[in-house]
């Protein structure tokens, strides 16, 4: 219910507090109202990241990237909570999960270092739906991303992107395709270096391939470059 609210921007605030507002000549329609000293919505949503079911951890994350789209000076009081599943309970997926809902509305969250290293490291490690995770933040933050931040993606996709290509799942395939364009896009130089290594890897797999989505993003990879 919280995470439709804060979807749907539908105040959580009291009728009397509508009015308090209102007649205080605040413009509060359609606006979600935070107290960065005693927000008990902000404070709820952060104790949810230590629970054990994956779904309201799921939830309050992507509401978190709401608020957080709205007050980035809150980040500092929710890295703490959002590292504590990688870093105490060693639950990767449940990590790259969350920074992949939180990155939707607040891809900005990349710029912490420690957030974007933990990613990097993962590209190698991690297959299936949790690499595509890690692909579609990626993808998010690239437009906003400083040159080394590009520079860190596109090495870690290098280095194996071999294996990455032989995932079976044509949605991670595509995740890859769209994330190679936005680096290109970005930086012309950086993108080529990194086609320059999986160029007739990419050729063979997609020119022909049966998913009409696969192939239509090739070309348009192709159609941007040539």
């Amino acid at each position: 219910m919280l995470a439709l609210a804060v979807a749907f921007n539908v105040s959580i605030l009291s009728k009397d507090e509508i009015e308090n507002k209102r007649s205080e000549g605040s413009a509060i329609a359609g606006q979600l109202w935070i107290n960065e000293k005693e927000d008990k919505i902000f404070k709820a949503l952060i104790s949810l990241q230590e629970l054990r079911k994956k779904q309201l951890i799921f939830a309050s994350s992507e509401a978190l990237g709401k608020i957080l789209q709205r007050q980035p000076q809150l980040l500092a009081k929710a890295l703490p909570a959002l590292m504590t599943n990688e870093v105490k309970e060693q639950r990767h997926d449940i990590f790259v999960n969350v920074i992949e809902r939180i990155t939707r509305e607040f891809p900005a969250l990349l710029k912490e270092r420690k957030i974007l290293m933990k990613l990097t490291s993962f590209v190698n490690s991690m297959t299936g739906s949790m690499r595509g995770a890690i692909f579609k933040s990626f993808d998010r933050y690239i437009e906003i991303c400083e040159e080394q931040d590009l520079i860190e993606i596109s090495k870690s996709i290098e280095v194996v992107y071999d294996d990455i290509l032989g995932d079976i799942s044509d949605e991670n395939q595509q995740n890859f395709l769209i994330l190679i364009t936005s680096i290109v896009k970005k930086d012309r130089k950086i993108g080529s270096e990194l086609l320059d290594k999986v160029a007739r890897r990419l050729k063979s797999l997609f020119a022909e391939n049966k998913n009409d989505m696969s192939r239509a993003l090739f070309y348009d990879l192709m159609v941007y470059l040539y």
